[in-house]
């Protein structure tokens, strides 16, 4: 073959790698601004199931310098409807979840009650910047007890604390009516650093030197606590409220069938508190409070007598006392804005905020 030839094939083939040489490097340096924005786009995206560990996050490498940007897992909000198992129990309970929490709070109603009762002030609590929770206590509400449910105050408060740790509640404000007050004070006594405040609503099991309706009822063989058919339902909301709530028909009729189907569970639990070894436990538990404590009761209440308030004001070391009137053991149904007020101010001292 010529030289000439050779030569001319040489050139072209020089050519030819010096054309994909270029590109190449032209490539590598265009490529990482791609990348970028790749993962620009994946950092945006919602995090597959199958990457995301215990916090459902994803930790996104951004450049060659290794920064690390990690996507945040969206928190729930509003109000959300859940159960739990605890202890063999079914715990139903409902949460108002706010955007940017300042502190969680757990209300735990009483006889007669469940968790609907907090239902005036969840959006409330929720809107003033807190998470707030209100479950159905076993044998009330939806919430089904185990087969060997321990009914005193003592396995009560147990399962109530093993619900807040299954539910991550570490430091939390405690609500509490009727026997749920009574549970929210051996709480704060029990595990004094779990409980940041307390508020306690017309409270069961403190000694008074002053006889009550409900004393006379139950000497005249009534109980209004516990239903037991149709005309004992009316006569406990007749009892628990200075003006009992309206309510539809239909919505009377089925919570009086929810009321006498769970007849023996709140019986047993009336039986603890009352009739057991400690009928009167506040009495020794609230001197050993320190929790900032706020007592609120109704004016109007047949069950607790209005002189309690005082009482257990001036055995605790740091509680002031509201008074509601026109209002029975129920407060937070009756008045919810006013239960409400009471809360957030007090709450606003505890917080300074």
């Amino acid at each position: 073959m010529d030289i000439t030839v050779l030569i001319r094939i040489a050139v072209v083939i020089l050519l030819i790698v010096a054309i994909f040489y270029y590109r190449s490097r032209t490539r590598a340096r265009g490529g990482g601004s791609s990348r970028k924005v790749d993962m620009m786009r994946h950092q945006n995206a919602k995090p597959p199931s199958d990457q995301t560990g215990a916090t459902g996050a994803i930790e996104v490498r951004v450049g060659d310098k290794g920064a690390g940007a990690v996507a945040a897992p969206k928190r729930e909000t509003g109000v959300q409807q859940r159960q739990l198992e605890v202890g063999g129990a079914i715990l139903h309970y409902v949460e108002a979840l706010a955007e940017s929490p300042r502190g969680r709070i757990v209300l735990v109603h009483g006889f007669g009650g469940d968790k609907r009762d907090w239902s005036g002030l969840l959006r409330p609590l929720m809107d003033a910047g807190f998470d707030a929770c209100a479950l159905d206590l076993p044998g009330f509400g939806e919430s089904t007890p185990s087969d060997e449910q321990d009914w005193s105050v003592t396995g009560l408060l147990k399962l109530l604390r093993l619900f807040n740790r299954e539910s991550k509640t570490d430091r939390l404000h405690l609500i509490g009516a009727s026997l749920g007050a009574t549970l929210a004070a051996c709480y704060a006594y029990a595990v004094p650093k779990e409980v940041m405040s307390l508020v306690l609503i017309e409270p069961l099991g403190l000694r008074v030197p002053y006889e009550t309706e409900l004393d006379k009822a139950l000497e005249r063989g009534q109980n209004p606590m516990v239903v037991t058919d149709e005309a004992s339902f009316q006569y406990q909301l007749a009892f628990l409220h200075a003006t009992p709530p309206e309510m539809p028909e239909a919505v009377r009729a089925a919570r009086a069938e929810a009321a006498m189907a769970g007849h023996d569970h709140q019986l047993a639990a009336w039986r603890a508190l009352r009739d057991g070894d400690r009928p009167h436990i506040l009495d020794a538990v609230l001197p050993e409070i320190q929790t900032r404590t706020l007592i609120v009761q109704g004016a109007s209440s047949r069950v607790v007598h209005t002189a309690t308030g005082n009482v257990a004001r001036d055995t605790m070391r740091a509680a002031r006392v509201v008074t509601i009137p026109d209002t029975g053991h129920r407060p937070m149904v009756e008045q919810p804005a006013a239960v409400t007020e009471a809360v957030l101010g007090f709450l606003r001292g505890v917080t300074g905020s």
